[in-house]
């Protein structure tokens, strides 16, 4: 599990330009019964959970990963071989990964983070280190086939409207920037607007969507 950890933050330190000294391998929490149902979590799903106190203004942030997803990727490491047999929960563990390092580059900064954000982030960063592992492993990025796995072929595990938008953006944003068929998806270029976007705040994020659709249809 730790290894997987590793080898995703590699990737999004390097897309993203991040220095951190920690690890988010540090931050994972074990069940507790008594705190999951304090706090109405759910113990069959990879989270991350974030508790903010008042006096004095101090974030607890904890990673958590149920038994089952971590004997996936006990048994099946996907950093060596990316199958259907651990793709679902090599993303889950990108996601919550993706919501921890955003989070601590926004507060690095004195900046708030939105769940519509983090939520987006997590949807480009399983589509990129999905991606960029394929392509290492069979010398194709598979892009059309990781595209309706993530954004098309998969059931809502909740009605709540921003992941929908979070979704969908995510998907924009990606077709925008790695062309048809994912031609320019590791071009220096691509690298460059996502780690511009990375930065973005939300409102802005959403302009920039636009406009570049905008322009496309224009050329058009």
């Amino acid at each position: 599990m730790k290894q997987t950890i590793k080898y995703i933050e590699n990737i999004l330190k390097d897309q993203y330009s991040l220095e951190f000294g920690v690890s988010a391998h540090d931050f994972l929490m074990p069940y507790s019964k008594i705190y999951f149902d304090k706090h109405d979590l759910e113990s069959s799903q990879a989270q991350l959970v974030i508790e903010q106190s008042q006096e004095p203004k101090e974030l607890f942030v904890g990673i958590y990963f149920p038994e089952s997803l971590q004997k996936i990727i006990n048994l099946h490491r996907p950093e060596s071989a990316l199958t259907t047999d651990n793709i679902n929960a090599f993303c889950a563990i990108i996601e919550e990964v993706s919501h921890f390092y955003l989070i601590h580059f926004r507060a690095a900064q004195s900046r708030p983070t939105s769940q519509i954000e983090l939520e987006c982030q997590g949807e480009i960063d399983k589509f990129l280190i999905a991606a960029q592992t394929l392509k290492a492993q069979t010398g194709k990025h598979h892009f059309e086939q990781l595209r309706e796995q993530l954004f098309f072929n998969f059931k809502w595990s909740t009605d709540l409207q921003y992941y929908r938008h979070a979704n969908r953006s995510a998907f924009n944003l990606l077709e925008l920037v790695c062309g048809k068929q994912g031609k320019k998806i590791f071009s220096l270029q691509s690298k460059k607007i996502l780690r511009e976007f990375y930065r973005m705040n939300w409102q802005d994020k959403t302009k920039f969507i636009d406009s570049q659709a905008s322009d496309l249809k224009n050329i058009a």
